[in-house]
């Protein structure tokens, strides 16, 4: 019953961290610059399929479907904190970059008129830091939920982020061809010190 209860508190958590993700993303997204230049719709296709699966595999009752309903993680009273601690910390950290890029912030791969180079705040711990975040947040996520399909699911959303990580980085050494290339020898992609 005491794992149960934990299960689902640690979902609600979850839950809480995601609607407050959302709601934020809303409201900063409307003091965002206008796009001076935009990426195609047939590049935007290549990360946005992986992304999309990846959060379908992600919050999908997959309870009826084997072997994507294989419980992986343990359901238990520690793998339930340990994933709602997880899914809070990268809210926070997600949160963070957010505020930190501000009105320089695209939801697609995209240039700002007056575009800055952010490398301030969580931008120097890592380049993509809300990549980051999120990808903290969805395996926090997957271990709450604790289904193959979550697991298959950071993969998918990893995959999906990469993508349009090295599409941004493209537009950004074109932009900032000197300043870009030496942020990018200083700081991670998206692991600290390691990747």
């Amino acid at each position: 019953m005491k794992t149960l209860y934990t299960a689902d508190l640690a979902s609600d958590a979850v839950l809480l961290c995601w609607l407050v993700w959302g709601v934020y993303w809303i409201i900063s997204s409307r003091t965002a610059k206008q796009k001076a230049e935009r990426q195609s719709a047939r590049s935007r296709a290549g990360y946005f399929v992986f992304t999309v699966a990846g959060f379908i595999l992600l919050t999908s009752n997959t309870s009826h479907v084997y072997p994507l309903k294989k419980r992986v993680v343990p359901q238990t009273f520690a793998f339930a904190l340990a994933g709602a601690i997880v899914c809070i910390l990268g809210t926070i950290f997600t949160l963070w970059a957010r505020r930190t890029i501000a009105d320089n912030w695209s939801s697609d791969v995209a240039f700002k008129r007056g575009h800055e180079l952010v490398e301030k705040g969580p931008y120097s711990i890592v380049r993509h830091p809300i990549y980051t975040g999120m990808l903290i947040m969805v395996l926090g996520t997957a271990i709450v939920a604790g289904a193959l399909a979550q697991i298959v699911a950071i993969v998918f959303v990893f995959v999906g982020f990469w993508i349009k990580m090295k599409q941004e980085e493209a537009l950004l050494v074109t932009h900032f061809p000197n300043e870009y290339p030496a942020y990018q020898k200083r700081t991670k992609r998206i692991i600290p010190f390691v990747l």
